[in-house]
């Protein structure tokens, strides 16, 4: 948790998109990402929550952990996690085969 700053905007697709600059602690790296809002949340310098992992900061969220709705991400792990589990299997099985 955490908060990033508006620091630009444009229209992309008949949306905002504006762009973020997360609040890192001090020393860290500038950190930037964007999201596509229907209509602008506010001016450049507009403070917002965000949700991001100190690892991968390009990658936030903003929100609140409550706000965020991670159904798609989990769904698509899901879904590759299920074809990596396919092709595990497979591989497994022309291996037996194949002997």
């Amino acid at each position: 948790m955490g908060e990033a700053i508006a620091i630009r905007q444009d229209r992309m697709a008949g949306q905002a998109r504006v762009y973020f600059e997360v609040r890192l602690p001090e020393g860290e790296p500038r950190s930037e990402f964007y999201e596509l809002f229907l209509t602008s949340p506010g001016p450049e310098g507009t403070v917002m929550p965000v949700v991001y992992d100190r690892r991968k900061p390009r990658r936030a969220k903003i929100g609140t952990r409550q706000e965020i709705d991670f159904r798609a991400e989990r769904l698509l792990v899901r879904v590759m996690g299920g074809g990596g589990l396919v092709m595990f299997v497979g591989g497994t099985v022309l291996l037996f085969v194949a002997r």
